[in-house]
C-alpha cells in the first residue's frame, strides 16, 4: 500500500509539465537511450553526434541553405520531416522567420522545440568557405573529465600474501580537445584511462590506456570527405557496416531509417566501434565515390594450439586493460579493413554500392555451442550491398539488401508516408538468413546483430490534436533457429504506445506503455534438457516537468516493469522527483529516486540528467534509494561540472559482482568535469 501511494503522489506530480532544460534530454531521446542500454547492457559511448549539436547550437544552420543530409545530421528530425522541410521550402521560397515552421506540414510544438536551438533563417556563413574561414569560424573545446567510486571494490583490495586484481587506481581520467565546424573541417585528440588502469607506470608509461586522433575536411570543391585518422563508416541501413549511435525500436516510433553521414570523423572515448586510417570521399556531378583503408590492432582471447597453430575464441568488446588477464588480450590480433561505396544522387532519390573487406591476422574459431554454428569464423570476411531511399510525393521509401562472403542475404525495406497532414505512417520489412555474417553491422531488429531473424514492423504519429501527439508500433518477429538462451526457433510480438501533450510550449505531459511477448529456455529438466516457454515483459510510465518559474525547475517520474514466464513472475518499479534551480552562473540539480524489483529480470534503466556529453543510465534492481546533486557554473568560455551520487540498497550486505564487488549496502560515485570552450 505504501509503494502504491507513493507512486500515485509520483503520477500526480508527474502530469504538471515539462520544459526542456539545458542538460535534460527530451522525452524521444531519454527512452531510446533506455531501450538500447536495455538491449545492449551497456551505456552509450558514441557522443560524436551530441557534439555537433553543440557546434550547431554556437554556429546554427541556416534553413534557408541547409540540405536534406545537412537536417539529417541534427539528428532531431524523421525522414517524413525533412522531405516536408524542403518541399515547403522549394514551393514556398525561402524562410522569413523561424516561427515559420509551426506552418510546415508534419511538425508539432515538441519537434520545433527541439529543432530551435540548432537552425536559424540568416544565411549564415559561405556554404563555400575559404581554408583560412574553415579553421576559424567553427567551434573550439577543451574537455577533462574525472570519475572515481568512493567505496573500494574487491578489485582494488590488498591482502598480505596477494597484489590487488586491477593494476592501476580507482581514478578515471578523460582529455579531449576538439575543433568542430560540422560540414566543413574537424580536427582533434582523445585520451582515456579507465578505472582500474595504470598511468604512466607498468604497463602503460605511455601514459593513457586508450589514445584517438582525427583531421578531416569536408565540401571542398570535388573534395566531399577526406578524413585521416579514427572515422566510422556507415552504410545503408546497418546491414554491412554501421559504428555510429544508432538507436533501434524506441518511442521514436518513425525514426526506423539509418540516416547520417556515409564517414564521420571519430572523436568519441569508445575503444571498439571505429576504424583507424584513411578515408575520402569525391563527387562528380551526381556520382560520389567513396573508399576507407584501415589497420588496428583489436583485443581478443587468444588459444594456443600445437597442431594448427594460435587461433583467437572471441573478439574484446569492453576495451578493459586493468588486470593482466585484460591486458594478455590486448592487441592479440591485427585487423585490415578495406571497402568502399558508389552512390548516385538524383533529385530527392539515392542509390549506393557498398562494398567491405575484412581480414584478421589470426583465424576466429568461437567456442561451439548450437545456437553460433553459423556465426563467422575464420581470417577473412566480405560483405557487399545495394541500398536506396528517395521520396515520391508524400512517401518515403528506403531500404538495403546485402549478401557476406557465404552467399546469405538479409535485407530491409520500408515506407514512410504523410497520409494526413496530421497522420504519419511507417512500414518495415526486414528479413536476415540465420547464415548471414557480419562484423559491425548495426541494423534495426530484436538483435544487435542483423542475422537469424524475420520481421514486419506498422507504426502510426498521429497529431490529434495541436497540443496532443499519439505513437505507436507493433512488430511481428520470427528466430528461424537458435539464440542464446532460447533452444528452439522462437518468436514474438512487441507493442509500445506513447501520448505526449504538450499543455504549452513550457508545459507537456508523457505516457508510455510497452509489452513484449518472446521465448526463452525454461528452467532445465531431469535430462537436462531446456524447454522454450514464452516470456512477457511489459511496463508503463508517466512523466511530466514543471518550470514554477524561470530559475526554478521540477522533474518527476513513475515507472513499472513486469515480467513472467510460465509460473514465475517478476515486478519492478520506480519514482523519482528532481529540482533544478538556476542562477546567473550557476545551477543546481538533484534528484531521489525510490525502487523496487523483485529480481534481474524486472530491472529498470532510468536515465539521468548529468553532464555534458555525458550517457549516465542507471540499472535499478534490488530495493533501496539513489540520489545525486550536479552542479554547474557557468561563464562565457568555461563550464564546470560536479556530480555526487549514491545508491542504497535493502537487506544486502554487498553490491556488484566479481572484482567490482563492494562490501557494504551503498555505492557512491563522483565525478568532475571542466571544458573550456571557444
Amino acid at each position: 500500500m505504501k509503494h502504491c501511494l507513493l507512486l500515485f503522489v509520483c503520477f500526480v506530480c508527474s502530469i504538471l509539465a515539462h520544459a526542456q532544460q539545458p542538460g535534460s534530454q527530451p522525452y524521444i531521446t531519454e527512452t531510446q537511450l533506455e531501450d538500447e542500454s536495455a538491449r545492449t547492457e551497456t551505456n552509450a559511448q558514441d557522443d560524436g553526434q551530441w557534439q555537433d549539436q553543440e557546434a550547431f547550437r554556437h554556429r546554427p544552420l541556416s534553413l534557408n541553405k541547409a540540405t536534406a543530409t545537412d537536417l539529417a545530421t541534427l539528428g532531431v528530425l524523421t525522414p517524413v520531416q525533412i522531405a516536408s522541410l524542403v518541399r515547403y521550402r522549394d514551393t514556398l521560397g525561402a524562410f522569413i522567420s523561424i516561427y515559420e515552421l509551426q506552418a510546415v506540414p508534419g511538425f508539432d510544438a515538441a519537434t520545433i522545440m527541439r529543432l530551435l536551438p540548432f537552425v536559424q533563417v540568416a544565411a549564415g556563413l559561405d556554404p563555400q568557405p575559404g581554408w583560412k574561414d574553415r579553421f576559424s569560424h567553427g567551434d573550439s573545446r577543451v574537455m577533462a573529465r574525472y570519475s572515481r567510486t568512493l567505496e573500494t571494490a574487491r578489485g582494488y583490495q590488498r591482502t598480505d600474501s596477494t597484489a590487488p586484481h586491477y593494476l592501476g587506481s580507482p581514478d578515471g581520467l578523460q582529455l579531449r580537445y576538439r575543433y568542430n565546424y560540422p560540414g566543413y573541417a574537424s580536427y582533434g585528440v582523445v585520451m582515456q584511462k579507465d578505472a582500474g588502469e595504470e598511468w604512466f607506470r607498468g604497463h602503460e608509461k605511455q601514459g593513457f590506456d586508450f589514445y584517438s586522433m582525427h583531421a578531416a575536411i569536408r565540401n571542398k570543391g570535388a573534395l566531399a570527405a577526406l578524413i585521416l585518422g579514427d572515422y566510422t563508416v556507415n552504410m545503408g541501413q546497418g546491414l554491412v557496416n554501421w559504428q555510429a549511435q544508432a538507436f533501434g525500436k524506441s518511442a521514436g516510433v518513425m525514426n526506423m531509417e539509418r540516416q547520417g553521414d556515409l564517414l564521420r570523423p571519430y572523436a568519441s572515448a569508445g575503444e571498439i566501434y571505429f576504424y583507424r586510417g584513411a578515408a575520402v570521399t569525391l563527387r562528380a556531378g551526381n556520382w560520389r565515390y567513396t573508399g576507407f583503408a584501415a589497420a588496428r590492432k583489436l583485443d581478443a582471447t587468444a588459444v594456443p594450439d600445437t597442431l594448427d597453430g594460435s587461433y583467437i575464441s572471441a573478439l574484446g568488446a569492453s576495451g578493459y586493460h586493468r588486470s593482466e588477464t585484460e591486458l594478455a588480450q590486448r592487441g592479440t590480433v591485427q585487423q585490415h579493413t578495406a571497402g568502399g561505396n558508389v552512390s548516385l544522387h538524383y533529385h530527392s532519390w539515392q542509390w549506393g554500392l557498398n562494398v567491405l573487406y575484412q581480414h584478421l591476422s589470426q583465424p576466429l574459431q568461437k567456442t561451439f555451442h548450437p545456437y553460433n554454428q553459423f556465426e563467422f569464423s575464420g581470417q577473412a570476411l566480405g560483405n557487399a550491398s545495394i541500398d536506396y531511399s528517395g521520396n515520391w510525393r508524400n512517401l518515403h521509401f528506403f531500404g538495403e539488401t546485402a549478401m557476406s562472403d557465404n552467399h546469405h542475404l538479409a535485407m530491409l525495406h520500408g515506407m514512410l508516408a504523410a497520409v494526413a497532414p496530421a497522420i504519419d505512417l511507417a512500414l518495415v520489412y526486414r528479413h536476415y538468413d540465420k547464415a548471414y555474417q557480419s562484423l559491425y553491422a548495426n541494423a534495426i531488429g530484436e538483435s544487435f546483430r542483423p542475422a537469424n531473424e524475420s520481421g514486419f514492423y506498422s507504426a502510426i504519429t498521429w497529431r490529434l490534436l495541436k497540443p496532443l501527439t499519439l505513437n505507436a508500433y507493433f512488430d511481428s518477429f520470427r528466430f528461424p533457429w537458435l539464440k542464446y538462451r532460447v533452444d528452439a526457433p522462437s518468436g514474438g510480438h512487441d507493442v509500445q504506445a506513447n501520448a505526449l501533450y504538450m499543455l504549452s510550449k513550457q508545459h507537456s505531459i508523457y505516457m508510455g506503455y510497452h509489452s513484449k511477448v518472446h521465448g526463452r529456455n525454461a528452467a532445465a529438466g531431469e535430462e537436462g534438457l531446456h524447454t522454450v516457454l514464452p516470456v512477457t515483459e511489459s511496463g508503463w510510465r508517466c512523466q511530466g516537468q514543471v518550470a514554477c518559474s524561470k530559475v526554478l525547475t521540477l522533474r518527476a517520474r513513475v515507472q513499472t516493469a513486469a515480467y513472467r514466464q510460465g509460473g514465475e513472475q517478476a515486478h519492478g518499479w520506480m519514482c523519482y522527483e528532481e529540482a533544478s534551480r538556476q542562477w546567473k552562473w550557476f545551477t543546481l540539480t538533484g534528484r531521489f529516486t525510490l525502487f523496487g524489483t523483485s529480481n534481474d529480470d524486472a530491472r529498470l534503466y532510468i536515465n539521468e540528467t548529468s553532464m555534458l556529453y555525458s550517457y549516465d543510465i542507471a540499472q535499478l534492481y534490488g530495493h533501496g534509494y539513489s540520489w545525486y546533486v550536479q552542479v554547474r557554473c557557468k561563464t562565457r568560455h568555461i563550464t564546470c561540472w560536479c556530480r555526487m551520487r549514491q545508491a542504497r540498497y535493502r537487506d544486502v550486505v554487498q553490491t556488484g559482482s566479481g572484482w567490482d564487488q563492494i562490501t557494504g549496502a551503498h555505492k557512491t560515485a563522483v565525478q568532475v568535469q571542466l571544458e573550456y570552450h571557444w
